[in-house]
């Protein structure tokens, strides 16, 4: 299935709470599958994402982003640049192996409308 870095994200997000909830064999295997393969997304978005701040940040002798408080300076003219760059990243398109999960497999779980909307990706409808 293809989802956008902001999707994984997002699905990352609302599959953290579900890691702790019981449910039966099958569903949990398929949730934990999930969710490995969307972490291992996860780390390929974040070394992306260092490679971004490392071409824009404000960096030291050693070519190394300056972070203060977690934060860093984009290279004065290249706001834009950055900013432009990072929504691309952010929409880029990923093939992702998804396990679905029938709607009927967790209706013991509640959740938010922001965490159903969120883990649609891998949810399957049935009628």
């Amino acid at each position: 299935m293809k989802l956008t870095n902001q999707q994984i994200i997002n699905l990352s997000n609302a599959l953290t709470p579900f890691m702790q909830k019981d449910m039966p064999y099958r569903t949990a295997l398929r949730m934990s599958k999930n969710a490995k393969n969307i972490s291992d997304k996860i780390s390929d978005f974040a070394k992306d994402e260092q490679e971004l701040i490392k071409k824009y940040a404000v960096c030291d002798e050693d070519g190394e982003p300056i972070f203060t408080d977690g934060r860093f300076d984009i290279t004065k003219g290249k706001e834009e640049d950055f900013a432009q760059d990072r929504r691309t990243l952010f929409d880029l398109e990923i093939d992702v192996d998804i396990y679905p999960i029938a709607e009927n497999e967790l209706e013991d779980i509640t959740l938010t409308p922001e965490q159903a909307l969120a883990i649609e990706p891998i949810m399957e409808v049935v009628e």
